[in-house]
């Protein structure tokens, strides 16, 4: 066939096959699980810490028990923002997207990915904000997981639990990191020491036996690389 020939022919779909990156390993909804609410202002309940305390409770004799304010009652006013995309699938949509595409779920897939992304970038902003965690330790140099020489994951995690059980009376049972320090980790010659696999474990840590390793029941793992970019209206 030749040149001209070739130009000639218009390349049809290979159907029904198509690809694309949908965002998957969403952590906001997991750890940030929806609370139902009427209204859009209000306040939530709390209790403080008064029944943590220790108090003289000894009594001898005709002595009366001592009276104490056992519960301390707390109130934060909260406002829910409202959060949304819209889109448009148009006559002209539905008459020139054919198979593989679809339409109107092509459009729903897009805003959904969208929002997922936008909320897991807006959670991860807050995680990693000192002004919101202010119990934070920055690794540089040789402190840095990657160096499996020097780093000492057991003993940073150890401090970090150590921090959280001092601040509200609870070990924690969650850890909290992006996927490219948990493959790091997978792999750390301390953490596979600590399991007993010493420096061979054929790929590495599972997820479990990371969380382990780490002293936490869960191990939340963010999959979406959050390397979008912010847009406030169509270029």
């Amino acid at each position: 066939m030749s040149n001209t020939q070739m130009k000639a022919v218009v390349d049809q779909l290979l159907t029904p096959v198509s690809s694309a990156y949908v965002p998957k390993g969403a952590l906001a909804d997991l750890l940030l699980p929806p609370v139902p609410s009427k209204q859009y202002t209000g306040k939530l309940g709390g209790y403080g810490m008064n029944n943590l305390r220790l108090e003289t409770n000894v009594i001898a004799g005709k002595g009366k028990y001592r009276q104490v304010s056992a519960i301390a009652r707390n109130t934060t006013a909260y406002e829910v923002e409202g959060h949304g995309l819209s889109g448009m699938v148009t006559k002209q949509d539905y008459a020139n997207v054919t198979d593989p595409f679809d339409a109107e779920k092509d459009e729903v897939m897009g805003l959904t990915s969208l929002l997922l992304v936008e909320k897991d970038y807006t959670l991860a902003q807050a995680l990693g904000s000192t002004s919101i965690l202010t119990q934070n330790t920055t690794l540089s140099g040789t402190s840095q997981f990657s160096d499996f020489t020097n780093s000492d994951p057991v003993s940073v995690f150890l401090a970090a639990r150590k921090a959280v059980r001092a601040g509200c009376g609870l070990p924690p049972d969650s850890a909290i990191m992006d996927w490219d320090v948990a493959e790091t980790l997978r792999y750390h010659p301390q953490l596979l020491d600590v399991l007993g696999f010493k420096q061979n474990r054929v790929g590495g840590l599972n997820d479990s036996e990371l969380a382990n390793a780490l002293g936490v029941r869960k191990l939340f793992i963010a999959e979406i690389p959050l390397f979008y970019e912010t847009h406030s209206s169509f270029p």
